[in-house]
């Protein structure tokens, strides 16, 4: 219905994140992320030029610290994926797949990210786990 009030901004092909499209305020895109080998989204901040310095800088990084980053997010995510599922869960890798990060911050050292995980639980909730200047903030948001 407001269309015309989005500007017709076409994709790009970004070095580090691949085929970016334009969301009103953020790009969307995927690509490997080489900790894991897989395909995840990738969702950055940026302007309508597309430029990310910023945010290759905070994937790099966050590449570069997955497992310190990991080994703080899996407690947080069996935490509360065993509330939800009320019962035990040994493994986070085997429970829980990171589907999708979202950048955003103006500088590497006040970074924000969001990471995104889907699940093998009950009813398929996805969780997403926040995370700030290098650190969980202790915040996961769960979601069906």
């Amino acid at each position: 219905m407001f269309d015309w009030f989005r500007k017709n901004i076409e994709n790009i092909n970004d070095p580090v994140f691949g085929e970016m499209g334009f969301a009103k305020s953020y790009w969307e895109g995927c690509c490997i992320f080489p900790p894991i080998e897989k395909e995840i989204e990738i969702f950055a901040d940026g302007n309508e030029e597309g430029v990310f310095d910023t945010q290759h800088a905070i994937y790099r990084k966050i590449v570069e610290s997955y497992a310190s980053l990991k080994d703080q997010i899996s407690p947080l995510l069996i935490e509360e994926g065993e509330s939800w599922e009320k019962e035990s869960i040994d493994n986070a890798e085997e429970t829980f797949n990171l589907t999708a990060i979202s950048i955003s911050g103006s500088e590497l050292n006040s970074m924000e990210c969001v990471f995104m995980f889907e699940s093998n639980l009950t009813g398929t909730p996805t969780f997403d786990v926040q995370v700030k200047n290098w650190h969980t903030t202790g915040t996961v948001e769960i979601s069906r």
